[in-house]
């Protein structure tokens, strides 16, 4: 089975969609797009998951990439629409589906544009699991015969990673106390995060953020950035623990999400303080954080509208609504009663959805599908990596 996602928030549901259909015998592809989500899957490789390289949406390469994995199921992650790959995919009998499927208006006011030939490509898709009845719609509206409503399978994610002796370390010191996390931030959100620090150190002394860059490569930028504005910046990967100088510690290594989350009360979650949609929320709730977001959520859908009834999601607009928010929630001790609940009902949530996610897609893996049986097997496979890719990409 192939499974491609393009970044670290759907390597996230690509890693829950391969639990989900993990059986014996069953091996997985899992192509990305992004350093970031590379290297996040390849910090806890599995047996039975080669991470690949995901092929460019070209005739020939699409050709090569076929004939070289041979896979017999396709699953896109969100949004990733590849035409010329679907169609191949049709002509061959592989079925296709996606999961966690989302589609902006603007996204499908321009497949409308293409008109027959639009509904041409979205006719290719043998299942749909959309994130909510809106994106439903849309697929449908554009030509996809077979479309679900799933929900975000992000929320029925295992909890992340925790490093035990690092957490105890953090638990240990009187420097992480009031410490508070800001995640998979971009640019334009460190400024106001940054504010939000310096106004809580005027009233919590002992006040400190870990700030994670979505892209930890922006470290150092980020680093001379900080610095400018008179905060002291320590970093993660030269100091395990901050020290009480320190205002701000900059995350700058992946994969240590699950152990910061578990350890805060309070977890700003980036990609909402600018356009971008919203980072996934989930995480954070499933080891005890309270999230809070900007004003951008178009990404969780109709889960915002839920999370935030719910009182497990805050919303705030600004550097001092930030503030205040930590500020209250350091006061209370913990992230209170709303994020347990929504702990229980996450939990209950992910036996649901994984059990709507195979209904959906076991008919393609077991050939209950409508697709003709592929045009030939190959028994050949042309090499498509030289050695040194190969051993680049974990193959």
């Amino acid at each position: 089975m192939w499974i491609h996602a393009v970044s670290v928030g759907e390597a996230v549901a690509a890693r829950t969609t391969i639990d989900i259909l993990r059986g014996d015998g069953r091996r997985f592809l899992l192509t990305v797009t992004t350093p970031a989500a590379r290297a996040l899957m390849a910090r806890d490789p599995a047996p039975d998951v080669t991470l690949g390289p995901s092929p460019l949406d070209l005739p020939g390469t699409v050709a090569r990439f076929l004939d070289h994995w041979r896979p017999d199921l396709l699953v896109l992650i969100e949004s990733e629409i590849w035409p010329l790959m679907l169609l191949e995919l049709e002509r061959r009998g592989i079925p296709a589906a996606i999961v966690n499927a989302r589609l902006s208006a603007r996204s499908a006011r321009r497949w409308r544009w293409l008109g027959s030939y639009g509904r041409r490509i979205f006719a290719t898709l043998d299942c749909v699991l959309a994130r909510d009845v809106q994106m439903a719609g849309r697929y449908a509206e554009l030509g996809a015969a077979r479309v679900a409503v799933a929900g975000d399978i992000k929320a029925a994610a295992c909890p992340l990673p925790v490093e035990d002796d690092w957490l105890a370390e953090l638990r240990a010191s009187p420097n992480t106390r009031f410490l508070w996390l800001a995640a998979s931030t971009h640019e334009g959100e460190e400024e106001i995060v940054a504010e939000a620090q310096r106004l809580l150190r005027q009233c919590h002394a002992g006040a400190r953020l870990a700030l994670a860059p979505r892209h930890p490569e922006r470290a150092d930028h980020l680093d001379a950035m900080l610095r400018r504005t008179g905060l002291v910046v320590e970093r993660l990967s030269l100091a395990r623990v901050p020290t009480a100088s320190a205002d701000i510690w900059l995350i700058d290594r992946i994969g240590v999400l699950g152990t910061l989350f578990e350890h805060v009360h309070a977890a700003f979650i980036g990609g909402s303080l600018v356009p971008l949609g919203g980072h996934n929320p989930f995480e954070a709730i499933r080891h005890g954080a309270l999230p809070v977001m900007g004003p951008f959520l178009e990404k969780l859908g109709d889960e915002a509208a839920r999370l935030r009834a719910s009182g497990a999601l805050a919303i705030i607009a600004d550097a001092d609504e930030l503030a205040d928010h930590v500020a209250r929630v350091f006061q209370r001790g913990h992230a209170g009663e709303a994020v347990e609940c929504e702990r229980r009902a996450l939990a209950a949530m992910r036996a649901g959805k994984h059990a709507l996610v195979a209904r959906e897609l076991e008919p393609l893996l077991s050939g209950d599908s409508e697709r003709e049986p592929p045009l030939s097997d190959n028994s050949e496979r042309e090499p498509l990596l030289s050695d040194d890719d190969e051993r680049d990409t974990g193959r």
